[in-house]
């Protein structure tokens, strides 16, 4: 009897301990979020607070920007992690592209696309593609999730339909430089309100850190991927700052983070694009090559260096060289092939060392001809002598 005795209040002993245990470790992630596994089970679970940032022409808050001398082992960049990034896990594999059989899609439960080769029985709202042949036309198809959302009284249908054309060229275009091997799924949702004040109602109870100023922003995170503009009297204007806003989700979509001379270079090259059967031409921006041709050129190194806060100038007039600036190195680099390949280099690099500073410097070293010092000479000469240019983006249909 006092053996069994015993042996009982060893089991309950034990069991206090293996209990205060758990406990410690609910309480530990209660206060830190994440989550806690028994025997593969999860029996606890809460979300990290991931702080959102509110994302406009001013920003609201410093990112930790790229390392101009990272190490080099071998002659080849070690990349850093950027500290104080907010980088989620990649929890979605890319999509499969190269189908022999057939396709189906639909929305799951959270609204997300889901492309596979296996129908989903439970929903009736599957679609089967059969014997899809995917190319660079029909990829937004695939992994482009686009919902535009507005409430404007003039031509709606106008509206929507250019910038849903022109922001899936975008996407070709992004893709075509990337490649299919690299593309995720990936969404943007964008509002048009009807009024500048519907929209300054919206964005001071959204997004309270953006600019009293600003005609349009973009905020991303999980389940949000927002880009947000008004009604302008212009509807090209309002075009414009849609396909501006929309760009900055679709490269946190892709890349997480990019350093900002390429963020807004590219966003402002986009932004001009006009669209005719099916052809799109991106225009350039007289008012930034005459501000650039009156004014002392930014270094190559200056510019793809410069912090975020610096890039962001509260002088206008720095400002407005900072978005010139960058607005030609990426339309001087679109207009030759050796500038694109360099550009294709670069988008990869940024791809496959997900949320890691990106040296791009030693990128611009290692796969643009001649290295900065000829890329410099070059794109001032360009900016210098004309760099008023259209250039075309045709897609084939297969």
């Amino acid at each position: 009897m006092p053996y069994r005795m015993f042996t009982f209040l060893l089991i309950i002993f034990g069991s206090l301990l293996i209990g205060e245990n758990y406990y410690n470790q609910y309480k530990r992630i209660n206060e830190s979020g994440g989550e806690l596994r028994l025997l593969d089970k999860v029996i606890f679970s809460k979300p990290s607070n991931v702080e959102q940032k509110f994302l406009t022409n001013i920003p609201t808050e410093t990112e930790v920007p790229p390392t101009t001398q990272p190490i080099k082992i071998a002659n080849k960049p070690v990349l850093r992690s950027r500290s104080n990034s907010h980088c989620p896990p990649r929890t979605e594999k890319p999509i499969q592209y190269d189908r022999k059989d057939k396709i189906f899609t639909w929305k799951n439960e959270n609204g997300r696309k889901v492309i596979t080769n296996q129908p989903e029985q439970k929903l009736s709202n599957a679609i089967e593609i059969n014997d899809l042949k995917i190319n660079e036309y029909n990829l937004p198809d695939l992994y482009f999730d686009l919902n535009i959302e507005y409430k404007y009284v003039g031509s709606t249908y106008q509206l929507k339909n250019n910038l849903e054309n022109s922001l899936k060229n975008v996407y070709r275009i992004v893709s075509s430089l990337l490649g299919k091997e690299r593309l995720r799924l990936s969404t943007v949702n964008l509002r048009i309100f009807e009024s500048s004040n519907s929209f300054h109602k919206f964005r001071k109870s959204f997004a309270p850190g953006t600019n009293e100023n600003t005609g349009g922003f973009y905020q991303h995170g999980k389940g949000i991927n927002l880009a947000a503009t008004y009604a302008h009297q212009n509807l090209n204007d309002i075009i414009k700052v849609s396909l501006h806003e929309s760009f900055h989700v679709l490269a946190q979509e892709i890349f997480t983070n990019t350093p900002t001379w390429f963020n807004e270079g590219m966003a402002e090259y986009f932004e001009t694009m006009t669209l005719a059967n099916a052809i799109s031409t991106i225009h350039s921006q007289p008012n930034w090559s005459n501000l650039l041709r009156t004014n002392r050129k930014i270094t190559l190194n200056h510019l793809v260096t410069m912090k975020p806060n610096d890039f962001y100038s509260k002088n206008n007039l720095q400002n407005s060289l900072h978005y010139a600036s960058a607005w030609s190195l990426i339309s001087y680099l679109m207009q030759h092939s050796e500038g694109r390949q360099f550009l294709k280099k670069y988008m990869q690099s940024m791809y496959d060392n997900y949320c890691l500073d990106t040296p791009t410097l030693q990128l611009i070293a290692q796969y643009y001809p001649g290295g900065s010092k000829t890329l410099e000479k070059n794109w001032h000469q360009w900016i210098s002598r004309s760099s008023q240019f259209t250039q075309t983006w045709e897609f084939n249909k297969g």
